[in-house]
């Protein structure tokens, strides 16, 4: 389904209990509702990351380098199920759920364009460990203009380095390097 298209969202309350009330992502977002999205980095066995360049064309953080890949869950469907499909459909990536490592649930709160844009999610994070030459990847024009393999160490500092192109994901990054150096040793 294209985001752009009306794709129905879950609603949460605050500690991510669901309403059973689904709405339009564009009011979920209008409204400032708490609702569900899954975040995958994929880490290849040279020890770099893989980011996305956000497209121009998106409401939040247009032109930033943002996480492998991401996205809403749709209503009814399982973080696993959204991690699979936004692999497939953002990078032309086949992954399997045996492939997900999940490392953690992050609550994040957002505002944008003066208020009209309201982002309260609690996402999932997981990490997929894959080597993929960026020529095999079909990304998907209307939400990422471009992609690139940057090492841990290096993208470490560049976040350290405060830069503004990046998605303000302070804690994710954080807890991201955290895992990565003690379960990777990177």
């Amino acid at each position: 389904m294209s985001k752009n298209n009306m794709e129905f969202l879950d609603v949460l309350d605050e500690k991510g209990n669901p309403l059973k009330i689904s709405k339009p992502r564009f009011q979920i977002h209008r409204d400032g509702d708490w609702h569900r999205t899954v975040h995958v980095w994929i880490l290849n066995s040279r020890h770099e990351l893989l980011l996305q360049k956000r497209s121009a064309e998106k409401e939040s953080f247009p032109n930033f380098w943002d996480i492998s890949c991401a996205g809403h869950m749709a209503a009814g469907q399982t973080s696993v199920d959204a991690a699979i499909r936004e692999a497939r459909e953002e990078l032309g990536m086949a992954i399997q759920e045996k492939d997900l490592e999940y490392l953690l649930t992050l609550r994040s709160r957002s505002m944008e364009h003066g208020g009209a844009f309201v982002d309260n999610e609690i996402s999932d994070v997981y990490l997929v460990k894959k080597d993929r030459a960026i020529s095999e990847m079909r990304i998907q024009k209307e939400e990422i203009s471009e992609v690139k393999w940057i090492p841990v160490d290096i993208l470490k500092e560049v976040l350290a380095s405060e830069r503004q192109d990046f998605a303000p994901h302070k804690e994710e990054y954080e807890k991201l390097f955290n895992i990565l150096g003690t379960h990777f040793s990177l």
